[in-house]
């Protein structure tokens, strides 16, 4: 049985580890990058929870020794959030690891080993596995699975109530105190199936699961001397309230008549009688040496594949000497602590303090050396630094700020080697926004200046009167067809940034497939320039009225953009809109036999600011955003897009949306012409106009001026609402109303004409676009509404509904 004499050889112990580590904090690293094997270990519980920090501390002692291993810790926190968590913790482990390839896997307890027994082959497929702190393993599917290994938890429970028994044979009655975690579920099932069957006739099995704190306390306060507490493990109450150990334990062990037994290496000395101890540090120790095989010979395959953890006795001495506990009663190879030292340990004790002092002496005076040689080395650094900051002072844009840093951190990393891990990570970090940050400027600049370019450019070639007439409108065409183009850019980066920061809403309705379809085809026809190419839309898509719950907003968008793509990538032959029905669901698709996808590519398509070549290798004009934003918006809706190529031979896009139905109507009027809109002559018709912007007062103006329609114009709310107190001169047919406007925005304005006016019709112009504010509009006094940009000839469309002219 040992003694304190282990706690003498402590001090010595911890003067050669702390030399061990200094000499290898100080040793330089000079392979810290492309070198570097990566290890996540994932945590079931949370910091500062004993168990937890215990493996946590045994598996980072032993990385520690290894400068070429980049050791990553995550924590689960299951104890209180359980595994309702996982799948948003798999989605961040997943973005936040993208670019990370992990040489083995760690995981601590049964929660980890679900998760990663449940993500790992999308995390990190077939990385070796290694897991600690599981009892029941039979439970996991290991043949299917042969690249796990373990270190098993279990302690023979057989063992550690022969140890109670036999040193208190007087115990009639042992107690479990646990909770309904998945680890104790797990431990008591044990107990009750293989242990309680082969003592029940020399001792009563008690089991107190999750409950109120108060009654097991009241409970525990009350046990009679022939009885025993042989385990706690008591993490949430019967409430699923996340329990404070150090307390619960101080009220259970200043309330106990009777000796409490544990299994947990932190509750020594604070009261508890001791027992077979699983310490923590020796399963993480364990589980890192068996990762440093894996990773220092590739291929290797461990002789077995589970593991039994190392078991040790320990005792409080002043425990047993309250219950009156004869020593020689204990398990040979005992610890006991607290026991009083004997003259002869205090020799050895004065014996270890010398030494200790004197690897003390050793350790500072090799400090002072390398400290010295340090801070040379730092000069030497910083100059170098200053020198290259000298020579970069003209870059002043946040990219280069962030390479300086970097260089910085290189140079210093090869000097402080004890920096390491945390150098690499933020250089990893830094690099990736940089090239983020790159690529998306650079791609943002290009996209917008060059139909800004066209815009000016041709603007200020149409003022030229030098230029003949035809001449003139094509400049004026081709500013048109650039705003256009600059618009849907704007839109493709708020859609994405909306996307992103979850705020896109969605407003399911149940709509006409066919009225939309038919829209955008017209609408595409209408814009379609290149005369090589046949926009056609499928007969089935013409005849079957069909009718669909789901965002009209968002649905509208998707097509538009593959459409889009279809006519960008289209030199020549068709370009096909329809869908089809498949087990009952709708399956939409745009199909067009332009210059197809390379097969290497396919799996890019979707994502952010990716562009394709064209044959010629030529880079299409585009932000890369209309794909990945049609991906969003079908997930958004419960569906999924995907995509079929032949390259030189055309490409069709796929999607599906959820809660769908369809229903079947008399076939609608043959597809409608694509013509200009017909001369309104609206000269017996007065229409009063709300606009604070003069520009914009005037754009509509001469958007009307054709018409011949009577026109009221008003600079702000205040304005229009008392030309209407006061009887206007003659009948107003229809109101044009801002909403944003200085004194009296247009909701209130609309709110006031409608009081004395009801029925005059009021459209709403905004250059707001989000959904939420046109269900506001919707809400409101308003009629109908039109955004901004206004094109003349919606303008036209929309007043025309309600003159009855269209």
């Amino acid at each position: 049985m040992k003694d304190n004499q282990s706690y003498i050889r402590l001090p010595i112990f911890i003067v050669f580890s702390l030399f061990i580590s200094l000499t290898f904090c100080l040793h330089p690293v000079f392979s810290q990058n492309s070198d570097l094997k990566k290890v996540l270990y994932l945590n079931s519980y949370n910091v500062t929870y004993s168990w937890s920090d215990s493996i946590t501390s045994g598996v980072v002692k032993t990385m520690a020794a290894r400068p070429d291993v980049l050791l990553y810790i995550e924590y689960l926190d299951a104890n209180r959030f359980g595994t309702s968590n996982f799948e948003n913790l798999y989605k961040l482990y997943k973005e936040k690891y993208s670019n990370v390839s992990f040489d083995v896997i760690l995981v601590s307890d049964n929660d980890a080993l679900d998760f990663i027994n449940k993500y790992g082959e999308q995390l990190a497929p077939h990385v070796p596995v290694i897991f600690c702190g599981v009892n029941n393993i039979q439970d996991y599917p290991l043949k299917e699975k042969p690249w796990f290994y373990g270190i098993k938890e279990e302690v023979d429970q057989s063992l550690v109530l022969k140890v109670i028994l036999d040193i208190i044979p007087s115990v009639k009655t042992l107690y479990f105190i646990n909770d309904s975690t998945t680890t104790n579920l797990v431990l008591n099932r044990y107990i009750k199936e293989e242990i309680e069957p082969r003592f029940s006739s020399r001792v009563e099995f008690v089991y107190i699961y999750s409950a109120n704190m108060d009654s097991l306390l009241q409970r525990i306060s009350s046990l009679n001397a022939h009885s025993a507490i042989a385990m706690v493990n008591f993490v949430r109450d019967s409430e699923g309230k996340p329990v404070n150990q150090d307390v619960l334990f101080q009220k259970v062990l200043a309330l106990s008549k009777v000796p409490v037994f544990t299994g947990t290496e932190a509750l020594l000395g604070k009261g508890v009688i001791g027992g077979v101890i699983n310490k923590g540090s020796t399963h993480g120790r364990s589980m890192a040496t068996l990762a440093l095989k894996f990773i220092d010979h590739p291929g290797y395959k461990p002789a077995q594949r589970i593991y039994m953890p190392d078991l040790h006795y320990y005792f409080d001495y002043n425990v047993l000497k309250k219950f009156n506990i004869d020593e020689s009663l204990l398990p040979n190879g005992s610890v006991i602590i607290n026991k009083p030292l004997s003259l002869k340990d205090y020799l050895k004790y004065i014996i270890a303090l010398v030494v200790f002092a004197s690897f003390q002496a050793l350790i500072i005076f090799y400090l002072i050396i390398n400290i010295g040689r340090r801070r040379r080395a730092e000069q030497n650094v910083l100059t170098k630094y200053e020198e290259i900051q000298k020579q970069n002072k003209q870059l002043e844009d946040a990219n280069d700020m962030v390479n300086n840093m970097n260089a910085r951190l290189e140079e210093l990393n090869e000097n402080l080697s004890e920096s390491n891990q945390a150098l690499v990570v933020a250089k990893q970090r830094a690099e990736d926004a940089d090239k983020l940050k790159s690529s998306f400027l650079a791609n943002m600049s290009h996209e917008i200046r060059t139909p800004l370019n066209a815009i000016i450019g041709f603007s200020t070639l149409s003022a030229d009167t030098s230029f003949s007439e035809s001449k003139r409108n094509y400049f004026i065409q081709v500013a048109k067809s650039n705003s256009d183009q600059l618009l849907r850019l704007i839109d493709d980066i708020l859609d994405l940034s909306k996307i992103e920061s979850g705020q896109i809403q969605v407003v399911n309705e149940i709509f006409s497939v066919n009225d939309i379809l038919l829209e955008l085809y017209t609408s595409a026809k209408h814009s379609l320039t290149n005369t090589n190419v046949d926009l056609r839309i499928s007969p089935y898509a013409q005849n079957n009225q069909l009718m669909m719950k789901s965002d009209p907003i968002r649905f509208k968008q998707i097509v538009s953009n593959l459409l889009a793509n279809a006519i960008k990538f289209t030199e020549e032959g068709f370009i096909e809109l329809g869908f089809s029905i498949e087990n009952q669901q709708l399956i939409f698709y745009v199909k067009d036999t332009g210059m197809g996808i390379r097969p290497e590519n396919l799996s890019n398509i979707f994502e952010r600011f990716w562009k394709t070549e064209g044959n010629d290798e030529r880079l299409f004009s585009g932000t890369g955003l209309g794909l990945a934003i049609c991906k969003k918006f079908c997930e958004l809706l419960g569906g999924s897009i995907w995509v079929e190529s032949v390259l030189n031979s055309g490409t069709t896009f796929y999607f599906t949306l959820s809660n769908i139905f369809y229903i079947r109507h008399p076939e609608p009027e043959s597809l409608p012409s694509v013509t200009e809109s017909p001369e309104q002559n609206w000269e017996n018709y007065t229409i009063a106009i709300a606009e604070d912007e003069e520009s914009n007062l005037q754009y509509l103006k001469e958007s009307l001026r054709k018409s011949g329609i009577r026109i009221y114009s008003f600079g702000d709310g205040t304005d229009i609402v008392d030309f209407f107190a006061n009887k206007p001169p003659q009948k107003i047919d229809v109101v044009l109303m801002d909403i944003k406007m200085p004194k009296m925005d247009g909701f209130t304005a609309a709110k006031l004409i409608k009081e004395k006016y009801p029925y005059v019709p009021i459209i709403a112009q905004t250059a707001y676009a989000m959904v939420s504010d046109i269900k506001m509009i919707k809400d409101s006094e308003f009629d109908d509404f039109i955004t901004k940009p206004i094109r003349p000839q919606v303008l036209i469309e929309k007043i025309a509904q309600f003159l009855g002219k269209k």
